[in-house]
């Protein structure tokens, strides 16, 4: 039972390393291995830190934790954000297709994040001049 459930946390937990993976490499598009290095090491680190913890090695299980625990933090939060950014530009490319118009998915987030302001900005007068008819 025990090896079930490790192997459904080391599963889940990879797939999030490899969402995570997809996004990072967007960015960095040269060192492919490295980050790979990286983020392997960390899918693994709590485990490691359980079975160095039971061995007795406290003084190395403790600083890895904390790297490995703080890592799983910010993985989550970042997993957390970009996937509601995700939905959010697919439902805008969605709704812009159905409706026929142009929906820019930057031009939308900069004009979401002022309307939640209260102050959504005009451009000739126009409150939703991120929706353009497309030219026919």
């Amino acid at each position: 039972m025990l090896f079930v459930i490790i192997s459904i946390f080391i599963a889940l937990y990879a797939g999030l390393h490899y969402y995570v993976y997809k996004k990072i490499i967007i960015i960095v598009p040269s060192g492919h291995w490295l980050i790979i290095t990286i983020l392997g090491f960390l899918i693994f680190t709590p485990l490691l830190v359980a079975l160095l913890a039971d061995a007795g090695h406290t003084a190395i299980a403790t600083p890895l934790a904390w790297v490995g625990y703080t890592w799983m933090g910010f993985v989550f939060l970042f997993f957390s954000f970009s996937v509601v950014l995700d939905l959010y530009r697919l439902l805008t490319k969605a709704g812009g297709r159905l409706l026929g118009v142009e929906a820019s998915a930057l031009i939308a987030t900069f004009t979401l994040l002022f309307s939640l302001c209260g102050d959504c900005p005009d451009v000739d007068g126009d409150r939703l001049w991120f929706f353009r008819r497309k030219a026919d």
